[in-house]
């Protein structure tokens, strides 16, 4: 879809009401991004970016201090949607599988904090504010919920990290929020850098309704975090008739994506729904994760989606492209010992002694990149020949039915 002419932009910057007056209370995030997708001086590298990711938990009540686990599988759904790894891409519409991307982008909870010490990168605040997501500061005008000062939780570095702040919304308010890429420099603290999603749309877990029990908000406002927007653009109201898709407005500056001015918020068609008659695009992208469909029906970016947000990570959020990050793809149960390793450079090999466990194994480098994967039988010694990788620091993470453990060795 092309780009909207200058008269149009101009229009929607001077007239900020049209734009955010009459928004919708599924996501918050409505600024008006550069006409143009951001494009790195010097090209996309084409690998995996793998970006640290630090959860603010600030809760009021008891029950929404969110565990751990209901955590961790956030960070599951982020890794499986991001790399086209979830297992219901089933539903996508024939015409559209061409269409399925993955964005090789990845994300893994922080392992240190900004000082550099061992953290597992989920903070926990408890608040005296109700609906803290929702909440300004009588005297400072700023977000209650990024401040430890105001009962909220200080962001980590917003530069290195991506922060997610976890925390009720008020009754009728939005599920989710996120800033865009360029916002911080137009009136948004670097503080305030990030994604708000309500407590009880993050995660998947037994506990969550439909339509927002399958992690879909933080899939949705990480992407607005990333540079992309509403797959019917920058404008409200949406849901309105077909001579709307022939305004310029309605352009999500993505060149692969259907023109729509269909929400489908909160459901999930159960057949092919068309609201633009294009012959390019016949039917709706009601399945794209920038819609506001039900969880269960949100289950795909696009090619032109993948190199808007890479494009937006490397020329406006470059630090967060780390070397030390590894992606944990599934909820861990406790650590413990499961194995004595020893790595032989002479050899080039790893020498895994295996406690009483059966246990599989993920090699990572520091980028995020498993290089390989294996299993080794209880109370055996195993020899894997590590000679073929690059000197470098990687990781080396176990689990067995009971319990999961991290080695990070120097390979000489």
């Amino acid at each position: 879809m092309n780009g909207l002419p200058q008269f149009l932009w101009l229009l929607i910057l001077s007239c900020p009401v049209l734009v955010i007056a009459q928004q919708l209370p599924h996501c918050d995030s409505h600024w008006v991004p550069p006409k143009k997708p951001a494009l790195p001086a010097a090209g996309l590298a084409k690998s995996v970016i793998c970006i640290p990711v630090v959860v603010h938990v600030v809760w009021a009540e008891q029950t929404d201090r969110l565990s751990e686990e209901r955590v961790l599988s956030q960070i599951t759904v982020l890794n499986e949607d991001f790399r086209a790894q979830n297992d219901d891409l089933a539903i996508v519409p024939g015409f559209y599988t061409q269409y399925i991307a993955d964005t090789e982008i990845s994300f893994a909870l922080a392992t240190t904090d900004p000082a550099g010490n061992p953290h597992s990168g989920i903070v926990y605040q408890e608040t005296p504010h109700e609906a803290i997501a929702s909440r300004f500061d009588s005297f400072t005008g700023r977000r209650s919920i990024c401040y430890d000062a105001t009962g909220g939780s200080t962001a980590w570095n917003t530069e290195r990290y991506l922060n997610i702040w976890v925390g009720q919304f008020a009754e009728g308010g939005p599920d989710g929020e996120a800033i865009f890429p360029g916002q911080v420099d137009n009136g948004v603290p670097a503080a305030e850098d990030g994604v708000y999603v309500d407590t009880d749309a993050f995660g998947r877990a037994p506990e969550l309704t439909p339509p927002l029990h399958l992690g879909r908000t933080t899939t949705h406002e990480v992407g607005h975090y990333l540079n992309l927007l509403h797959i019917w653009g920058p404008v409200f109201p949406v849901n309105c008739n077909s001579s709307c898709c022939d305004l310029a407005a309605h352009d999500d500056l993505v060149a692969d994506t259907a023109p729509q001015v269909r929400t489908y918020q909160g459901i999930c068609p159960t057949g092919p729904e068309s609201s633009c008659a294009d012959p390019d695009f016949p039917v709706d992208m009601y399945h794209n994760f920038m819609g506001f469909a039900s969880d269960d029906c949100l289950v795909t970016f696009t090619p032109g989606q993948k190199e808007r947000m890479r494009a937006a990570l490397f020329t406006y959020r470059a630090g967060l492209i780390t070397t030390d990050c590894i992606v944990n793809t599934t909820t861990m149960p406790a650590e413990a010992e499961l194995a004595d390793i020893t790595y032989f450079a002479g050899a080039q090999s790893l020498r895994i002694v295996t406690a009483g466990e059966r246990v599989d194994w993920q090699l990572f480098n520091l980028e995020g990149r498993r290089l390989a994967q294996f299993r080794t039988e209880p109370q055996l010694e195993t020899n894997r020949f590590v000679g073929d990788l690059p000197t470098g620091v990687y990781q080396l993470l176990g689990r067995s039915q009971q319990a999961w453990q991290v080695f990070r060795w120097v390979k000489i």
